[in-house]
């Protein structure tokens, strides 16, 4: 593309470091007592223990390692 290394590095580094001071402006995170309602809806709407978020909508049980 006739970019060099140096550059696409120096301006990824310069996004990167921007999007991380704007993070807390723009991203919250749930509080322990918002993480504890949100798993209580899904284990009453659908059996779902300790499931704080889903992305499609697809339930796929997974078990476990015994180890």
């Amino acid at each position: 593309m006739g970019v060099h290394r140096t550059t696409v590095g120096e301006v990824v580094t310069a996004v990167s470091d921007a999007l991380a001071r704007l993070l807390d402006h723009f991203v919250t995170f749930p509080t322990d007592g918002q993480i504890a309602k949100v798993k209580q809806k899904f284990f009453l709407l659908g059996d779902m223990p300790n499931t704080i978020g889903v992305i499609d909508c697809t339930h796929v049980h997974i078990q476990a390692p015994r180890q």
